[in-house]
């Protein structure tokens, strides 16, 4: 206690009450500028008061009548159907086909195929074109954790006759596949 007393002089005294007032003071000043339950224009940041925090007498003055209502499309009411466009180009594909689980052809879907065949070996198909290729590419149902499909004109495991391509078609599940029949479709250039 002693050494507070020595520490307590008449100029600790006055600037600490100074601070105090000054501190205080310039609080109690800002406070006495607004309202109760206002604060001013300039305090509140832009986009900062949200429908929230309004009360239903400020929501209800921003509230207005409906308006009328507007096109119903893009640029106003749909037309009517104009007439079939001439037909496109031919395709670049020399040949293509939709194949069934089975191995038979969807002759609906397919163009200068000669013959399609499931192998006796699971997933393994044989596909003839019709015409002289160069290129192959097979697609069918799939993706990352599904089925992988895959066409070739090697032939290490099926006895395709020559010049036809060997689509395999695997089932990926737990870092594991194994061969599955399935539909595909190839396309050959």
């Amino acid at each position: 206690m002693s050494r507070i007393r020595k520490r307590l002089t008449y100029a600790n005294v006055t600037a600490t009450l100074a601070l105090v007032l000054v501190v205080g003071g310039g609080s109690a000043f800002a406070a006495s500028q607004y309202g109760k339950e206002t604060i001013g224009a300039r305090a509140i940041k832009k986009e900062s008061i949200g429908p929230g925090k309004l009360n239903k007498a400020a929501k209800a003055a921003l509230t207005g009548d409906t308006g009328p209502k507007g096109a119903t499309g893009p640029a106003g009411p749909v037309g009517p159907v104009g007439p079939a466009g001439p037909a496109g180009a031919p395709g670049s594909a020399l040949a293509y086909a939709h194949v069934n689980a089975d191995g038979s052809l969807d002759a609906a879907a397919s163009k200068n195929i000669a013959a399609t065949k499931l192998t006796a070996q699971p997933g393994y198909y044989c596909v003839s074109p019709s015409v002289p290729v160069q290129n192959v590419i097979a697609s069918g149902p799939g993706g990352i954790a599904g089925r992988s499909v895959a066409a070739s004109f090697e032939d290490p495991f099926t006895s395709c006759p020559a010049g036809a391509a060997v689509v395999e078609i695997e089932k990926i599940s737990a870092g594991s596949f194994t061969f599955t029949n399935g539909p595909f479709y190839i396309l050959f250039n």
